[in-house]
């Protein structure tokens, strides 16, 4: 057992060997001070217990790895207008770490890393951020200089060559031997800075149908990466959408039926199967519910499975009577119901938040791209479909009408 200790100990401090990264003067020309001259006043001041955990108690608990090298990082605290006490501060929680391993219930180790962020840690996800700071300028001044094109989404708009959320990212640029070549001399640049590698085997590319067999061949043979015909999710949400509705959004179905079938109705009470739901199943929709109107046939199906699984009826379709329609237990208590939510009123209302969202906050991201690309010269009332438009679109102007109602 000591031998087995002794191998995964040395195991995982290897993988917390830091690995130098390159020359991090090049990034100086590159960023500009994120912080202006009263935020960083505002650093020098003497805080009490009372701002700590203010501050603390308003950090999220999310998760996200960190960049692998601490030189980096520190250079970008500085970069971004951090004080040198603030920087200090920082880079104690991340460098002064410890780890042990527990094996078969034995504590093993002690692991002194030498890089990579403390998973868990409310620091992780903004130092993380901080550090993309480097490869967004990157991309930010090729495009500039018209090395790297991107795409535009709408007529008036700058050109888009980046999304970036935690270590999800998608590069956008022209299918082109030169375009490729510059992103992956960014990308190469960025690994020598802050030791993180791009990892081939899970990225892959995505042409348009108009590239040639050719030019995909040498691009592919240049990145090391693989071809697929669609990324069916990003962050969650599917990227195309196919001319089958139904086909696209069966997901949610399956992910509803997988739910209950890890559940026996008999073994719950009517008030946890309420409880289940309300808070698990009719959950599962709703994110995509969002972005997108869903099929009708796919609405229907979930209200079937969870009305289903409300009287009683388990996976092998051993049928229960209802003794009363979903409509009605969609009903408030008050009225008769259970409070459920019917899946296409509740989709509709989704989209409707979001056509709310382009009329009263005009200035946001989003609503200027929009406007930019479907309606320029008039207002969302006004506005139509277009040419070629996006499904989100669609599913947002269809909600048009249900506010026109709403306000009259």
């Amino acid at each position: 057992m000591e031998k087995v200790h002794e191998v995964a100990v040395a195991f995982y401090r290897q993988l917390f060997i830091s690995q130098n990264g390159g020359n991090l003067a090049n990034i100086d020309h590159l960023l500009t001070r994120h912080l202006d001259t009263n935020s960083q006043a505002a650093q020098k001041i003497a805080f009490i217990n009372e701002n700590v955990k203010r501050c603390l108690f308003s950090m999220t608990r999310n998760k996200a790895p960190g960049p692998d090298d601490w030189s980096f990082l520190r250079a970008m605290l500085i970069r971004v207008g951090f004080s040198s006490n603030w920087v200090s501060i920082i880079m104690n929680y991340v460098e002064f770490v410890t780890y042990l391993l527990l094996i078969n219930g034995d504590q093993v180790g002690y692991i002194t890393p030498g890089r990579g962020l403390r998973q868990g840690h409310p620091l992780s996800p903004y130092l993380f951020i901080i550090c993309t700071e480097g490869l967004i300028s990157l991309l930010k001044e090729a495009c500039s200089s018209g090395e790297l094109k991107g795409i535009k989404v709408g007529p008036s708009l700058e050109p888009m060559t980046h999304l970036m959320f935690v270590d999800d990212t998608l590069l956008l640029g022209s299918a082109t031997l030169s375009e490729a070549a510059k992103f992956k001399s960014i990308l190469d640049i960025y690994e020598s800075w802050s030791g993180q590698l791009v990892n081939a085997q899970k990225s892959t590319l995505l042409f348009r149908p108009n590239v040639s067999g050719t030019t995909r061949v040498a691009i592919l043979a240049m990145l090391g990466m693989t071809e697929v015909n669609s990324h069916e999710k990003y962050l969650g949400l599917p990227t195309t959408i196919a001319s089958s509705k139904k086909k696209v959004f069966s997901t949610i179905v399956d992910r509803v039926k997988a739910k209950v079938a890890n559940w026996k109705p008999r073994i719950l009470s009517t008030t946890g199967k309420e409880v289940f739901i309300i808070s698990v199943l009719q959950s599962i929709s709703t994110f995509t519910m969002k972005y997108f109107r869903l099929p009708l046939q796919t609405c229907n199906e979930i209200n079937f499975i969870l009305a289903n699984f409300w009287w009683g009826s388990d996976t092998s379709n051993k049928k229960k009577i209802h003794w009363l329609t979903w409509q009605c237990l969609c009903k408030q208590k008050s009225e008769g119901g259970m409070g459920f939510r019917d899946t296409q009123s509740f989709n509709q209302a989704l989209l409707w938040k979001q056509a709310w969202k382009l009329i009263t906050e005009p200035n946001s991201p989003l609503s200027q791209v929009y406007k930019d690309r479907y309606f320029p010269r008039t207002s969302f009332w006004a506005a139509q479909l277009g040419p070629k438009p996006s499904y989100t679109w669609r599913s947002i102007l269809s909600a048009k009408d249900l506010i026109c109602k709403g306000l009259e």
